[in-house]
């Protein structure tokens, strides 16, 4: 998988090798193994998790855990955590 991982990136020129990169990640799957492959070939992204407030325990645990990846691996991480109830109350918007 990291080989063609590695392959696509360097066919399109996704970024270099000296680049800063800057990684969203919500905490699943889908963002956890973008970073291992990321790991795997030594990068180190910087890590920016989002926290809307709107699974209760769940996306505090979600938020722990990106704080624990990236202190496990001595990432740069970068927190916002949004009070998306009140904000969407307050602008008579949905969520």
């Amino acid at each position: 998988m990291l080989d063609q991982f590695q392959k696509y990136i360097k066919k399109h020129a996704i970024f270099g090798e000296t680049e800063n990169l800057l990684l969203a990640i919500s905490g699943g799957l889908d963002s956890v193994c973008l970073l291992a492959l990321l790991l795997e070939m030594k990068l180190e992204p910087a890590l920016a998790h989002c926290n809307f407030q709107l699974r209760g325990a769940d996306a505090d645990a979600d938020e722990r855990f990106v704080r624990d990846l990236a202190s496990k691996h001595n990432l740069e991480i970068h927190v916002k955590r949004f009070e998306t109830v009140e904000y969407a109350r307050s602008n008579a918007i949905s969520i």
